[in-house]
């Protein structure tokens, strides 16, 4: 399939309530809602296309964008390069699955949490403290001066930085039993994310709550 082609493919499947669930969350008005199952499906069929991939993503569309990001050749991706992508971004989910699909599959991902951490733009610092994360949980050493930074900076922090914050805060927690109190003590002070709404029978993201569910789990 073309880039057009795919992006009429996009566009038949698109979903009012899911671009007004889009647009809720930051999304913006180049969007179609297409339910994110469709995307993995057609991702599968594609396979993995890089110049492709490209193409969707210059389109700025996001649901085009999140596609790419299964398409991608990760290897194929310079550090400029991708820091140029997540300058660009301004919705959570595309951060999270560029993390996820493309960024975390380099070899680059250190030198970009180091470019991403303390940037101005919400997205793009979440895609910093998502990799920060990645680091603390495979090196404890990096654990203290991770919470102070947390304890610093995690009140003033825009919301989707403090959701990927707070995630850092929480995995310290749980995974570091000598840290384990600083970071609940750390979070009934600043209170991040202690009132947020949650379905019934789903866990707080308070991290107390989160922490202590994960190390019973364990």
């Amino acid at each position: 399939m073309t880039c057009p082609e795919v992006l009429k493919q996009l566009e038949a499947w698109g979903d009012p309530k899911g671009r007004a669930i889009n647009a809720k969350h930051g999304a913006g008005e180049n969007q179609f809602g297409v339910n994110l199952a469709k995307l993995r499906a057609l991702a599968k069929q594609l396979k993995a296309n890089h110049p492709l991939a490209l193409e969707l993503w210059a389109t700025g569309n996001v649901d085009a964008r999140l596609l790419a990001t299964l398409l991608m050749k990760p290897k194929e991706l310079s550090a400029d390069e991708l820091d140029a992508m997540m300058q660009e971004v301004s919705y959570f989910k595309i951060a999270d699955w560029m993390i996820t699909n493309v960024v975390r599959k380099t070899k680059l991902a250190g030198g970009m949490r180091q470019r991403w951490r303390d940037s101005k733009k919400d997205c793009v610092a979440r895609a910093g403290w998502s990799l920060m994360t990645d680091e603390v949980v495979a090196d404890g050493s990096l654990a203290s001066a991770t919470l102070d930074t947390i304890e610093k900076k995690m009140k003033q922090a825009p919301f989707r930085t403090q959701e990927a914050m707070n995630y850092c805060l929480v995995r310290i927690g749980a995974d570091y039993p000598g840290y384990r109190q600083r970071a609940i003590d750390i979070a009934n002070k600043l209170e991040v994310l202690k009132d947020y709404p949650v379905p019934k029978g789903c866990t707080s993201p308070f991290a107390p709550i989160w922490i202590d569910l994960l190390v019973k789990g364990k």
